[in-house]
């Protein structure tokens, strides 16, 4: 996962314009190939040409390469959702389109199948942390390189991987069910992102804030966190503190508060002394997060 900006190089935009178009079009006759505009069909999801996933050929349409970078940078009106990414291929445009299209739909390890939509940033950044090279490789197809808004809206650059052939199979590289559990979690990360920005404003996330929350999410897991807003706040701490703060006698008594009395976990962290969050923060023997495996090869 290398942070360079291959937006200003890219041969493509994927854009997702299905609750709000930054191009404005007003009708599916805009969207042909003679505009450098094309559609990518989802599955199960019938939406007229304007309103479906669209992917915009740049050397056709100089003009959306230079707004696109003014999107990217205007946080205020467009959703990063909407911001596919820029793609860096030889491909063709039909080619680019198939090979999306079959990539949306991925087997499971149980026979079923299921829709993957690593065309979101949302997604597709998480996904380079869970996927492995095989995986990335099949994955990106065609693309070498895949320029995405992160997290904090820096163009973030996913090359692809060079694995051999051998290794490539579709038995090798089904997407296993530990990593669809993942995925699944993918609105409760956000969420947690999210939450981070508003609170750390002018902080941007950790590097490694990927692994730190869904490590912290497993330790809510194991103190029996259940509330929405409690997993948000404990591990917004854990990525800040990034050691096991939750093993203090002062967590402890919370957790164990909490437990008692079904009072709210972030109730109680707000209820804190400035004598209590000193001790926490003048512990000298910390242990450290013990990352899970699956994380460990991450930044």
């Amino acid at each position: 996962m290398t942070p360079l900006p291959h937006t200003s190089t890219a041969r493509y935009l994927l854009l997702n314009p299905r609750f709000d178009d930054p191009m404005a079009l007003s009708g599916p006759e805009h969207v042909d190939a003679a505009h450098g505009l094309y559609v990518i069909r989802q599955p199960h999801v019938q939406l007229p040409a304007h309103w479906a996933l669209r992917l915009i050929d740049l050397q056709q349409r100089p003009d959306i390469a230079a707004q696109a970078e003014q999107w990217l940078a205007d946080a205020d009106t467009i959703d990063r959702e909407l911001l596919g990414g820029w793609l860096t291929t030889d491909a063709s445009p039909s080619a680019l389109i198939t090979h999306i299209e079959r990539q949306m739909v991925q087997p499971t390890p149980d026979g079923r199948r299921m829709l993957l939509r690593f065309f979101d940033p949302r997604v597709m950044d998480q996904l380079v942390c869970l996927l492995d090279d095989a995986q990335q490789q099949v994955l990106m197809g065609p693309i070498t390189h895949w320029t995405l808004p992160d997290a904090d809206r820096r163009p973030l650059t996913i090359e692809c991987p060079a694995v051999p052939r051998s290794q490539t199979s579709p038995e090798a590289t089904i997407i296993r069910t530990e990593q669809w559990e993942a995925i699944s979690l993918t609105e409760t990360v956000e969420r947690i992102r999210r939450c981070w920005q508003k609170v750390r404003q002018g902080n941007p996330l950790p590097t490694d804030h990927y692994r730190r929350i869904r490590t912290w999410m497993s330790i809510a897991d194991e103190h029996e966190l259940t509330d929405a807003t409690d997993v948000t706040t404990f591990v917004l701490l854990g990525i800040e503190e990034n050691w096991r703060y939750d093993r203090t006698p002062d967590f402890q008594r919370l957790l164990r508060q909490h437990r008692a009395t079904d009072t709210p976990l972030t109730t109680l962290i707000s209820q804190m002394t400035t004598e209590e969050w000193s001790r926490l923060e003048q512990t000298h023997d910390r242990d450290p997060v013990s990352y899970e495996p699956s994380y460990a090869h991450l930044p």
